[in-house]
């Protein structure tokens, strides 16, 4: 149902799923109050969920379209209660149903971040049409040894391959379904990248082999009070934004001295922890990631409002 709900219903609602979060997870960070005063609610007299979306719009050109649909619903749920996963599946029905009964418009999603470890409300997000598409993990950070000689920060002379081994990566996702296909990907890339490695201060470094090739390179944002890091209850948190190795490399301990080196980069900035996201897909990459410390906080579900 929708309608304008008393504040102590959105209050009690509000800080029991908050309890209720902190119980499963304590390192998730506590949920904000709603934004709109006409929330969907689970039921007319005494609700236990609420909910509500919320819309974005990005141009084809804007860099945020590189990482997911044009047009975005972003659903919002509190849910508390002795009935959670019904309560919730009743306001998440209800959010779907509202954007699907707006006009269509192309290249449109919507997605839901819930906490990992609540598996009882998982169930509703696949009766209700969405897939799992990619984990927000964290690790606390320790300053470790020296890096490895091979490493060191990317300059100029390294952008095109660099760029390269970005658009694989980048490929990989949208294969899996985690990623759009967007035009001039090389181009955009190298737009997004070219500046961080001009700056010179360690937030892109590469691995350099014996023959002198780039077989990976590892991107971090050091603590700046960025939206990933209001996701959870710690910090400072810095994030890593993109890890490749080259085919040829793999297996060799490229990978785990490129994030070694990077944590100790996010360390000397200041961060006690490092946020990524991984594609929930990608066979490989959980299991690095778990063997690196980091352990799994949330998941993004998305599904589509129209084909992409």
């Amino acid at each position: 149902m929708t309608g304008s709900t008393p504040d102590g219903w959105a209050d009690r609602i509000l800080h029991g799923h908050i309890r209720r979060i902190a119980e499963i997870d304590p390192e998730v960070a506590p949920a904000e109050r709603l934004s709109t005063g006409n929330p969907i609610l689970d039921a007319a007299i005494d609700p236990s969920a609420m909910g509500e979306m919320r819309y974005r719009a990005f141009g084809p050109e804007d860099e945020a379209a590189l990482w997911g649909s044009l047009h975005r619903y972003v659903l919002e749920i509190r849910v508390c209660g002795t009935t959670p996963a019904q309560a919730f599946g009743t306001v998440l029905s209800e959010l779907v149903a509202a954007i699907f009964s707006r006009p269509a418009e192309p290249d449109s999603s919507v997605s839901v971040t819930w906490p990992i470890r609540d598996v009882e409300c998982a169930g509703q997000l696949v009766r209700n049409g969405f897939c799992p598409v990619s984990v927000l993990a964290m690790k606390m950070l320790t300053s470790g040894d020296r890096d490895e000689p091979r490493i060191r920060p990317a300059g100029p002379g390294d952008v095109e391959r660099i760029v390269a081994q970005a658009e694989e990566l980048h490929r990989l996702d949208i294969s899996l379904g985690a990623l759009p296909m967007r035009p001039d990907l090389p181009r955009r890339l190298e737009r997004e990248i070219l500046p961080e490695v001009l700056r010179r201060d360690g937030t892109v470094l590469v691995w350099i082999s014996e023959n002198g090739d780039v077989a990976g390179f590892i991107q971090v944002q050091p603590p700046q009070n960025a939206w990933i890091e209001s996701r959870v209850r710690v910090g400072p948190a810095g994030y890593m934004q993109r890890l490749y190795v080259d085919r040829s490399y793999r297996n060799s301990g490229v990978g785990g001295g490129l994030v070694a080196a990077a944590e100790r980069r996010l360390v000397a900035s200041g961060a006690e922890y490092a946020l990524l996201h991984h594609s929930i897909h990608n066979p490989y990459g959980a299991p690095f990631w778990i063997r690196r410390g980091f352990r799994s906080v949330s998941v993004t579900w998305t599904r589509s409002v129209t084909g992409c």
